[in-house]
């Protein structure tokens, strides 16, 4: 870690919020030391996202191949025009479209997958492929002109580029409905939804794990680590190498060389040594 002359050094800090710069005034009280710390923050948080993007990307296409064959084999069934109490649909409510039979299993998900993406906000449902689509859809308008895919016509990759890991992590088994108490409607139907796409397909995904809720579990310190990198937060009290250790054994799970090269590759825990 490069060492800096606190007399020569500018005062960045005073542009720095001063509850995003407490926890390193808390961690020393030298200035230098201070600042040396904030940005191996920094420097930590950049390593740590390279090697989450990395499995992000292996996470993606493994589960992406499974469900794509999966729901292409699922029945089809014809979209609707009005809900169980006659209201008709609104014209953007994802229920609307047929659903299985079709390799776009986020833009026609097969019921076991709708129960896990499709959400209710007031009287309408929403679905997590609507959401990825406009955000893939902003991204292609803003390409340049010399851009090879300018004005090109979203597609399910482009869709897929643009799922949060939350959504992965909900077509997961949740470890939290693992339990003997009892679950409400809702509840039943997710944690059901989530075992049957586990044995069905997503096992597939992650040949090297039996156990559904240790894939869940890993996915979970990786999803929290990735958003607090990705909000420029603090990672002095995270449990750094416990998280790096989930995300290369979650693609371990894929593929144990996969993880090797993961582990190989990253400087997540080199970087983490060199704390100030």
């Amino acid at each position: 870690m490069k060492r800096f002359d606190t007399s020569a050094m500018f005062s960045f800090e005073k542009y720095i919020a001063s509850e995003r710069f407490a926890p390193y005034q808390r961690a020393h009280t030298s200035v230098q030391q201070q600042r040396e710390l904030y940005l191996w923050n920094i420097e930590l948080s950049q390593e740590l996202n390279k090697t989450i993007g990395h499995a992000e990307i292996f996470l993606r296409e493994a589960i992406d191949q499974q469900l794509r064959s999966w729901n292409l084999n699922q029945p089809v069934v014809p979209g609707l025009i009005q809900d169980q109490t006659g209201r008709s649909l609104h014209r953007q409510d994802p229920r609307r479209r047929t659903s299985g039979g079709s390799e776009e299993w986020l833009k026609h998900p097969s019921r076991k997958i709708s129960n896990l993406i499709l959400s209710k906000r007031g009287h309408r449902f929403v679905s997590e492929y609507d959401s990825a689509f406009t955000r893939a859809q902003k991204d292609l308008n803003a390409r340049v002109l010399s851009h090879p895919r300018h004005g090109a016509a979203v597609t399910h990759d482009d869709v897929l580029a643009h799922i949060t890991l939350g959504t992965w992590k909900r077509l997961l088994p949740d470890g939290r409905l693992n339990t003997t108490a009892r679950l409400n409607r809702d509840q039943v139907r997710t944690k059901n939804s989530q075992l049957d796409l586990w044995v069905q397909a997503l096992s597939h995904a992650f040949p090297y794990e039996r156990n559904p809720y240790v894939v869940s579990y890993r996915l979970t310190q990786i999803h929290v680590a990735r958003n607090r990198v990705a909000h420029h937060e603090s990672l002095l009290n995270m449990q750094v190498r416990q998280v790096h250790r989930a995300t290369v054994r979650l693609v371990g799970a894929i593929d144990p060389q996969l993880g090797s090269w993961l582990a190989n590759e990253s400087q997540v825990i080199e970087c983490w040594k060199r704390r100030p």
